[in-house]
């Protein structure tokens, strides 16, 4: 994997700039746990991200309701007949030294939570560099 953010301008007038380096991912926050404990070292879903994916941030869902972490990614691999198609192996997490909030985010980034995933405004992984957070693993 790169490293290099590769990104292109989406929304309306090419206003907000994407990066698809990195994905933002909506998560609830006892599989964030998981992942923090190492008890869970893949990220199961049902769709494919983009090979140029690196990095997910993960936006916990109630009662959390905040980005507070940033995983690195594997290939996926194919588990087999069930439902979640993809799973991504977890290679390393990172903690932000702040929580930020969906209103932060809104305020900050300009945009809020994801429905489901979204890739990442290229002013979020600009303004919140790896280098100074936490190292989890």
């Amino acid at each position: 994997m790169t490293g290099k953010p590769i990104s292109a301008t989406s929304g309306k007038g090419g206003a907000t700039k994407r990066v698809y380096t990195d994905v933002v991912l909506t998560i609830k926050p006892e599989f964030v746990k998981l992942l923090a404990e190492r008890t869970k070292n893949h990220e199961y879903r049902k769709y494919k991200l983009q090979k140029t994916v690196e990095r997910v941030w993960l936006d916990e869902t109630a009662p959390t309701m905040a980005l507070m972490h940033v995983v690195n990614l594997g290939a996926p691999r194919v588990p087999g007949e069930n439902v979640p198609k993809y799973g991504y192996p977890v290679q390393g997490m990172y903690r932000l030294p702040q929580p930020l909030s969906s209103g932060a985010m809104k305020k900050r980034y300009g945009f809020g939570p994801p429905q489901e995933y979204m890739y990442a405004p290229e002013n979020l992984v600009k303004g919140e560099p790896i280098d100074p957070m936490e190292v989890l693993y």
